[in-house]
């Protein structure tokens, strides 16, 4: 062979080698574009309701890409960048990858992950959350300001490193992951989780733990905020913001008869400084129960009752919510939804925040869907009851 006919070979042989390397690799783009029409009643102090387009009642809008480049004997290398947008403005949120931006390895022993994402409680909560996608409504989610979703920042986390349990665990799964702290301290903000599943064809039974050290501000107005209104006092000094500690754990379970999904949980969520005697502390419950019922094979319909209790207060308010959903395609869905709060013992719960019985403390937890996708902030007079109601489209890729 000359020497041309030696390089035409060796480029043949080039581009076959190429190409069965790029044929291991894949990167899949995916999303979510959801719009509804909402009317929600005492949406602020002076008890005005609000009606108009809001993105985000069943699931927050986003598109994303996910990859796996297979490394040989079982193992490969993954990646997910997610971002969130609101399709009634175009709007993206903050940061480019706002709700997962993580890079890892996967085997025959399971896989570690490295970035930002979900707090494994979050998973576990899902599980057996019978509104588990109506985050604008009376959900788990929608509720975990103060319970489930333990994170004083939300339930995504950044700096993480997780660990998930393979497939070759058969029914039992489950996950591990520690966020460092912030700049300046590993311990400041820094978050320990943990969730562990089995599931059956007919059962599942989920639990979960996380952990959050130090997680308020310097300033200390988050803890004071979240004290106004009820018999203990705030905190007397900031230096004991560091200090400070919250837990949360859950336990949950769904079951399987026929059409009909049982769903039941509870979660116990204890926010306090580890000694020191200036501190304010509080400790939440939230038991919550529903089922979803198949009334066609592309229509189902799911309710939930949901009720929060804070000791030594008397906020104890309870949500009940109720979805139907008729799938058009396996891709396309329409869906109609209310959900109703009772605030009983001078509570402020409200969509989509979970207030201590004041607009302050309202304003100091933050808007999650509902008030984010509107560009308000709803908060009820403590006592006042809230209903909502909306009707909306969603299309999955």
């Amino acid at each position: 062979m000359g020497i041309a006919g030696g390089i035409r070979a060796a480029g043949v042989i080039g581009l076959s080698v190429m190409g069965s390397a790029y044929a291991q690799s894949n990167v899949t783009l995916y999303g979510t574009v959801e719009n509804a029409l909402s009317y929600t009643t005492h949406v602020n102090a002076a008890g005005d309701s609000l009606s108009g387009m809001s993105a985000g009642i069943l699931t927050t809008s986003r598109w994303g890409m996910r990859g796996r480049e297979d490394l040989g004997q079982g193992w490969g290398a993954v990646f997910d960048l997610e971002q969130g947008f609101s399709p009634a403005n175009g709007a993206t949120q903050q940061q480019a990858w706002s709700r997962e931006s993580w890079v890892g390895l996967e085997g025959p022993y399971g896989r570690v992950t490295l970035g930002r994402t979900y707090a494994p409680i979050l998973e576990a909560a899902y599980m057996a959350d019978p509104l588990r996608e109506g985050t604008g409504t009376a959900s788990v989610v929608a509720l975990g300001q103060l319970s489930v979703l333990a994170p004083g920042n939300g339930y995504r986390l950044d700096k993480t490193i997780r660990y998930t349990t393979p497939a070759s665990w058969g029914p039992i799964s489950g996950s591990m992951l520690y966020a460092f702290g912030s700049p300046g301290s590993n311990v400041q903000k820094s978050d320990f989780g943990a969730h562990l599943m089995y599931g059956s064809p007919s059962l599942t039974l989920v639990a979960g733990y996380n952990r959050e050290d130090n997680p308020w501000d310097a300033s200390g107005s988050m803890i004071n905020a979240v004290a106004a209104g009820t018999p203990r006092p705030p905190i007397a000094s900031p230096a004991y913001l560091n200090d400070w500690k919250r837990e949360t754990w859950m336990l949950g379970a769904n079951y399987t008869i026929d059409k009909l999904n049982l769903y039941a949980g509870y979660s116990h969520d204890s926010d306090r400084p580890s000694s020191g005697t200036a501190r304010r502390a509080y400790t939440t419950h939230l038991y919550w129960a529903g089922a979803a019922y198949w009334l066609t094979s592309n229509a189902d319909v799911r309710v939930g009752f949901y009720k929060l209790r804070v000791e030594d207060t008397n906020i104890h308010p309870y949500l009940v919510g109720a979805q139907l959903d008729y799938y058009l395609s396996k891709n396309v869905d329409v869906y109609l939804l209310g959900a109703f709060v009772h605030n009983q013992g001078g509570a402020g719960t409200s969509y989509p925040v979970v207030a201590f019985g004041t607009s302050a403390a309202a304003s100091a937890y933050g808007a999650n869907t509902l008030a984010q996708s509107l560009g308000t902030t709803s908060s009820v007079t403590p006592g006042t009851n809230q209903f909502q109601a909306a009707v909306g489209v969603r299309y999955r890729f």
